[in-house]
């Protein structure tokens, strides 16, 4: 009905030109998809700079396993998710470490222990750097956690896991450390991909490793 009354206002037109009511008609339709369409163009740019976290929220409900389930390297690095916690990651990665850190120590013999540990702590580089270029992020995201993990056997190498005390005020000191990042802790963050996110936290466990020590000689000197 609207076309019919837009070529009879241009009748005064060429026929072999479309008229310009036609035109804007023929603008209109087209042009309508097109803005439905650029909604989703931009949507699926959003999801994809947004990283695993739109991905896992995605998978949950559809059904489909969370992206970073799917990527060893990531399923490592934040702790079996738990760098996904919304509140306190790194604590909750630290948490992981105490465990680790008690079986390395049952080992019984310092120079297993320090290699164990050495290892553990640099496997972590190539897996957090594959991991921060899975989150699609430059930095240290907060979501990986094996940093912590890793450098909480640190803390309490060569100290016997032997009371609760000692494993309350090394984590303590280890979180203290790592929190505060005392000098040269932070420039360490400044090296490239994974080394920069695990070196931090290893130089924070050696001060909190030292402290725990000089704190469980003291102890054992008052009794």
């Amino acid at each position: 009905m609207d076309f019919v009354e837009v070529s009879n206002s241009n009748d005064n037109r060429q026929s072999d030109s479309p008229p310009v009511g036609f035109q804007g008609y023929l603008i209109r339709a087209v042009s309508l998809p097109e803005g439905i369409r650029r909604p989703t163009l931009r949507a699926m740019s959003d999801s994809r700079d947004s990283g695993e976290m739109d991905n896992s929220i995605t998978a949950r409900t559809s059904g489909q396993t969370p992206g970073w389930m799917r990527s060893p390297a990531l399923w490592l690095a934040t702790g079996l998710g738990v760098g996904f916690s919304p509140a306190a990651p790194g604590t909750l990665g630290a948490l992981w470490g105490l465990p680790l850190a008690w079986a390395i120590s049952q080992l019984g013999d310092w120079r297993a222990e320090a290699l164990l540990t050495g290892t553990i702590c640099l496997l972590g580089v190539p897996i957090c750097t594959a991991a921060t270029r899975r989150l699609g992020r430059a930095k240290d995201p907060g979501a990986i956690v094996l940093d912590e993990i890793a450098s909480v056997p640190i803390t309490f190498f060569m100290v016997p896991i032997d009371s609760p005390w000692v494993v309350v005020v090394g984590f303590a000191l280890h979180r203290l450390f790592d929190v505060t990042k005392p000098p040269p802790i932070r420039r360490l963050e400044r090296l490239p991909g994974g080394l920069g996110i695990m070196a931090d936290d290893w130089l924070a466990g050696v001060y909190s490793c030292a402290v725990l020590h000089l704190l469980v000689w003291s102890s054992d000197q008052l009794r």
